[in-house]
């Protein structure tokens, strides 16, 4: 059998009878961070939604489609970058933490014709 010294009791029982401490442990415990979904589509040179803004902190996850040719959807400053598919050949689905406050850029990555260049969304974290 341990023996267990009163000071270790003590330390304990004021732990565990201490409501502030009790709260606090469990607060951080249960708190996760804010989750949005995103469908976003992509048709002749433009992003819709063209401005997303969330929270710092939050976890986008981007339902992509597109409405007609191959596109990209990059955001400017990570590693996200990935190809939407054309018209009716399913959705891409990417996450995204926001953990940066700021806005930032997102365009299409892929050659898709004349308007490419001006392809681009607004992403605004607060």
């Amino acid at each position: 059998m341990r023996k267990v010294s009163i000071a270790s009791f003590v330390c304990l029982s004021l732990a565990l009878s201490t409501p502030g401490l009790a709260a606090n442990s469990n607060h951080q415990i249960t708190q996760s961070p804010t989750h949005k979904v995103i469908k976003m589509s992509a048709e002749r040179f433009a992003f819709s939604p063209s401005e997303i803004t969330v929270e710092k902190g939050t976890v986008i996850e981007f339902h992509l489609t597109s409405e007609d040719t191959d596109h990209g959807f990059r955001i400017i400053g990570s590693d996200v970058d990935v190809q939407i598919s054309k018209r009716r050949r399913g959705e891409t689905v990417v996450t995204y933490t926001a953990d940066t406050a700021g806005r930032f850029i997102i365009e299409c990555s892929r050659p898709c014709g004349a308007g490419h260049t001006a392809m681009r969304a607004t992403l605004i974290v607060k």
